[in-house]
């Protein structure tokens, strides 16, 4: 679509590149006429057959096309930011291979169990996501994926998912990044683990008596198992508290669990408190 014509324009030009940035750019020609250059009143462009998804440079993968209104008061440079650009995809017949990207993460959410907060993420460098038709972003317990959960999806460009704050995270502290298009969604995915900062979190493991627990929580964690019966446990599970408590941090509360991502976490019942919400004093 030419939009408004109404100013200077004086040709169009089309093009691929890397990134929206218009990094590593290659100009198309039309297969009809060979031109690279396209007078105002044509509005389409005509790819060769077989035409080669790529940049100039074979290791930087074409994810973006462009067109350009040229402007004869530009001098012949195109003018990245006066381009419009569309993400560039890719059809086959098969779910896209993994798209490895960074991701970041902090919760907002100062609820115990509860999370918020800005996912975003950025592509590593040289990613292909010409197969790629949107991302999918999900929460897990672990970094295999377990107990996956579909937090949103975002298109290809955006590379960001707000989430609200109130969102029940039941302790999974994962978020995977995975491509997606109209086939299905990639076998593996970025990502990254982030800290709960309202959670103290004990995780135990039924086998041993003494286990470590979640970065910057509590320290020098004991137990030992006075019930003699199988799959039955008693005794006092003891802590030391962190050096520097969170003041929004009231509460202890202790799991038992099939690994040490509390993967199927339960939690446990002190019975002097008759709760298992343990206040923080408490060890």
């Amino acid at each position: 679509d030419p939009g408004d014509s109404s100013g200077d324009i004086s040709e169009y030009t089309v093009w691929v590149a890397y990134d929206k940035e218009f990094n590593f750019p290659g100009q198309l020609q039309d297969a009809n006429t060979g031109a690279t250059v396209f007078p105002v009143g044509t509005n389409e462009l005509v790819l060769i057959d077989g035409q080669v998804r790529a940049t100039p440079d074979p290791e930087w993968p074409a994810n973006y096309l462009f067109v350009f209104a040229n402007r004869p008061s530009w001098g012949g440079t195109p003018i990245p930011a006066e381009a419009s650009y569309i993400p560039l995809y890719d059809n086959t017949d098969t779910i896209p291979d993994e798209v490895p990207v960074t991701i970041s993460f902090t919760d907002t959410d100062s609820a115990d169990e509860y999370i918020g907060g800005e996912v975003t993420w950025s592509l590593d460098s040289q990613g292909d996501t010409g197969f790629t038709q949107e991302w999918v972003v999900m929460l897990a317990s672990d970094n295999l994926g377990s107990g996956a959960e579909v937090l949103g999806t975002a298109a290809i460009g955006t590379n960001r998912l707000v989430l609200e704050p109130g969102y029940l995270s039941l302790l999974k502290s994962y978020i995977f990044v995975y491509a997606q298009n109209v086939h299905g969604q990639a076998t593996v995915g970025s990502y990254f683990q982030f800290q709960d900062p309202s959670t103290l979190v004990i995780t135990l493991n039924t086998t041993t008596t003494t286990t470590t627990v979640n970065v910057g929580a509590v320290t020098n964690l004991v137990y030992t198992d006075t019930d003699d019966a199988e799959y039955t446990l008693g005794g006092v599970i003891e802590w030391t508290p962190p050096s520097e408590i969170n003041p929004a941090a009231t509460i202890y509360k202790a799991y038992i669990a099939y690994d040490n991502a509390n993967l199927y976490g339960a939690a446990l019942w002190d019975q002097v408190v008759e709760s298992p919400e343990i206040p923080v004093g408490t060890n």
